[in-house]
């Protein structure tokens, strides 16, 4: 069975929120910063398709120059063996952020996270948005990331 994430485009950053936001889809983690992570919240849509989110705890977020690791997007399946897509979002003000700042919907086509700033920041009002749609079609930040399938 081979499975993934086709046609994957790079980074991805919300539109009015590239001073605030950075995509990695694939983005790679070290261990150390793996055991940082803190509380996971998840969300199922139809076909079992779901999307997983681990923030990083607030206090020892991991650091790629001037950003901030804030939360692993992940989308898949909910059988063992499914495929995992994803990425990890960065921030360049992680002041903005409380300790769970992933939100998780279901809306009529899919699942969606919305990642926030606590304070309304200026061209930035919508936050950034993963989308997972029924169709298994991966969006974040505004851009069409590929089809999730297997």
């Amino acid at each position: 069975m081979t499975a993934g994430l086709l046609g994957c485009s790079g980074a991805a950053q919300a539109a009015g929120c590239a001073d605030l936001f950075k995509f990695e889809p694939e983005g790679r983690l070290a261990v150390a910063d793996v055991a940082r992570l803190g509380k996971m919240v998840s969300i199922e849509g139809a076909g079992d398709r779901s999307i997983i989110a681990w923030t990083f705890e607030p206090a020892d977020r991991p650091a790629k120059g001037a950003w901030r690791g804030l939360v692993v997007v992940a989308a898949t399946g909910s059988d063992l063996g499914t495929p995992v897509a994803g990425g990890v979002l960065w921030t360049s003000s992680e002041a903005s952020f409380g300790t769970m700042p992933a939100v998780l919907s279901r809306t009529r086509d899919g699942v969606k996270l919305v990642v926030a700033p606590r304070t309304r920041m200026s061209g930035c009002p919508r936050g950034f948005v993963a989308f997972l749609g029924d169709d298994g079609m991966f969006e974040a930040g505004g851009a069409k990331l590929g089809a999730l399938r297997w």
